[in-house]
């Protein structure tokens, strides 16, 4: 009797440990399950840390692509930029920075981590800017030159500048309007006069043959420029619609250009 009691007691303190057990692995493995998560999570210290990568990668945008413009050649040569254009005394380091994958550009001018003035352009047409770097005599400054064209009027203007203090200071500017539509002898929307067309393009390539290329987004310049070994020089692409006489000036060009547009249909 006493033996049979006594496996009844071992047998019952086998059974509580065993389910006690089995109770804990279930435990374990319920709290698991909202660790392990498909696989993506190896442990609960790594939580923290992916955590934060994911909010990186999500706020922190790539930098733009950066380089330094071309050509940025001094114009005696030299390879590195030597210009103080705000006339402080430090020369400024400039950059070209491309913007939105390669829609437009900024050209950047720094002294050191100052970013101290800049200008973008963007190859749509209503973004169209061109920037020079233009010495005279000794003394470096920017042209911006727009010589834009909307349905046959053209609105052509530049100015000469140097930034100072965070503002521009023009030296010299200038702009002309022509229409070169024209009906029953005359332009629909305003004037056309050779003279002054041609005069106005005289002064800006002027100034294009002291200048050096830093900033340009304007397709119908980038290809006026295309393979020019020289100074950039502005000929009036839309003349190349019209029989153009290489062998004639511009101002005789224009004139010739005036008359058949005008019905008389003269050589120049």
């Amino acid at each position: 009797m006493k033996i049979l009691f006594t496996m009844l007691i071992v047998f019952t303190l086998a059974f509580s440990i065993t389910g006690c057990s089995k109770n804990n692995d279930k435990t374990v493995q319920k709290d698991s399950s909202s660790v392990y998560l498909d696989g993506e999570i190896d442990s609960i210290e790594e939580m923290p840390e992916k955590d934060a990568n994911n909010v990186f990668s999500a706020s922190v945008s790539s930098a733009p692509e950066m380089a330094f413009p071309s050509p940025t050649t001094g114009m005696d040569g030299s390879s590195d930029w030597e210009y103080d254009l705000d006339r402080n005394g430090v020369p400024e380091i400039p950059q070209l920075v491309t913007l939105d994958e390669g829609m437009g550009q900024r050209f950047e001018l720094w002294e050191g981590n100052k970013l101290i003035w800049s200008e973008e352009g963007y190859f749509a047409h209503m973004g169209y800017n061109a920037l020079f770097l233009c010495v005279l005599d000794g003394e470096a400054y920017l042209l911006r030159y727009h010589p834009t064209m909307y349905q046959g009027i053209g609105t052509y203007n530049y100015q000469l500048f140097f930034p100072e203090n965070g503002t521009e200071t023009v030296v010299r500017e200038n702009s002309m309007n022509f229409d070169t539509n024209f009906c029953e002898g005359k332009p629909v929307h305003g004037e056309f006069d050779p003279e002054a067309i041609a005069a106005f393009m005289d002064e800006v390539n002027d100034l294009l043959s002291y200048s050096t290329q830093l900033l340009n987004t304007d397709e119908e310049l980038l290809d006026t420029f295309a393979g020019k070994t020289v100074a950039p020089q502005d000929t009036l692409g839309w003349l190349d619609l019209f029989d153009r006489d290489h062998s004639k000036s511009l101002l005789e060009n224009l004139q010739a250009f005036q008359r058949a547009r005008q019905g008389e249909n003269i050589d120049p």
